[in-house]
């Protein structure tokens, strides 16, 4: 490995090995040289005469600004675990993207900040926007000129409910651990599924973290109980419940095992490594004020895989998530990772409930931590370094 050490006066960065040359970067650019020693300094690979990887994260403006403010533990994780064996990790947002250079910033870690820099256009590019309304248009541009310029892009966007849906619902060891699902054309379709299961979850095509999620349950004198997991309420008739518009899907309710009498769902996430999809880890979600979601953020609470009261099958698993990857694999162009939300019933079916290309980072330090490691790998893999 070489260090390469950043001049914050002339926005430059420079190598130190006087009788060598070296270029980086998606492009090539060269590097300078300067013997001085500089503010910053970084440890890159090398392979021939080419130094890195450059690794840059696309996210948005409002992330970037808040770096120094927020925790945001999870950059400074694989900052970190990309200079054990060499690379710079720089984040940007697609403004900051342009023909021959990325103005974005990177961790220095004599200051523990992140400090704004000028480096090549990076190697590799690992998509984390956080906005799914505005992301096909604000990476539009930078996908195009990604292509163009040969550059790996992967987590294209993020999934939609039913896409995943009737992608998995295609494969044939997949389509049997699938809740019964409808998508939201009228409400008809939403009488079609109470009739045939009673009770339904209505979910958001393109919501996440739990947000916008309700159910609706017949009950014995035709009334609809409503509930989400804010308010709970007793309709007199299925055309007095106030209906989403559009994108939403209907979906069977599965009875799924109990903890301490609260239903918990299973939180996977899964890598690609060589041409297969792992688990880098197993999290546990309980709903614990409410039964409709089990994401933290509404509620729900971490559980330890070492509570449950059987051993997860964690070989049947496997099988199941590298299915679900490669068809995912074939319809987008690239899924380097994803997570799933899997339940498990009384007699030991599981159903996949969801699946997202952004997995929410991991409260679990370990699960990060093994996902950050095979992120890692498949950047230098994907980088030829």
């Amino acid at each position: 490995m070489i260090t390469v050490s950043y001049s914050k006066t002339d926005d430059t960065w420079y190598h130190q090995e006087a009788h060598s040359s070296y270029v980086w970067g998606s492009q090539n650019i060269e590097l300078p040289v300067k013997l001085e020693p500089t503010e910053a300094s970084v440890c890159l690979r090398t392979r021939g005469n080419k130094a890195g990887p450059i690794i840059g994260i696309v996210t948005s403006s409002a992330v970037l600004n808040s770096l120094n403010q927020k925790q945001h533990l999870y950059f400074k994780e694989i900052h970190r675990a990309l200079q054990t064996t060499g690379g710079i990790l720089v984040l940007f947002s697609p403004e900051q993207f342009y023909e021959r250079y990325v103005y974005g910033v990177y961790f220095e870690e004599i200051s523990g900040e992140w400090r704004q820099a000028t480096l090549p256009l990076p190697d590799f590019i690992y998509n984390r926007f956080p906005n799914r309304y505005t992301e096909r248009e604000k990476l539009k541009e930078l996908m195009s000129q990604s292509e163009h310029l040969h550059i790996p892009f992967f987590n294209t966007s993020f999934f939609s409910k039913w896409e995943t849906y009737e992608l998995l619902s295609k494969n044939t060891v997949t389509q049997k651990h699938l809740p019964d699902t409808r998508l939201l054309l009228s409400i008809e379709d939403v009488r079609i599924m109470l009739k045939k299961h009673q009770k339904v979850y209505l979910k958001p095509i393109h919501g996440s973290k739990g947000r916008g999620i309700f159910t609706l349950t017949t009950l014995q004198d035709g009334s609809i109980h409503y509930e989400s997991s804010r308010q709970k309420k007793i309709y007199s008739s299925l055309e007095h419940v106030p209906l989403p518009t559009r994108s939403y899907i209907v979906q069977e309710t599965i009875e799924t095992d109990t903890l301490q009498d609260m239903r918990y769902d299973l939180r996977i996430l899964a890598n690609r490594f060589k041409k297969r999809y792992i688990i880098s880890g197993i999290g546990v979600r309980q709903s614990e004020r409410q039964s409709v979601t089990t994401h933290t953020l509404n509620g729900g609470v971490l559980r330890s895989i070492e509570e449950l009261p059987f051993d997860i099958d964690t070989s049947f698993l496997t099988s199941l998530i590298d299915a679900c990857g490669q068809q995912l694999h074939q319809h987008f162009q690239f899924v380097g990772e994803f997570s799933l939300d899997i339940g498990r019933t009384k007699t030991g079916d599981y159903y996949i409930f969801e699946i997202n290309a952004k997995p929410m980072i991991f409260d679990e330090p370990h699960i990060r931590s093994i996902g950050i490691k095979h992120l890692i790998r498949l950047f230098y893999k994907l980088t030829n370094f």
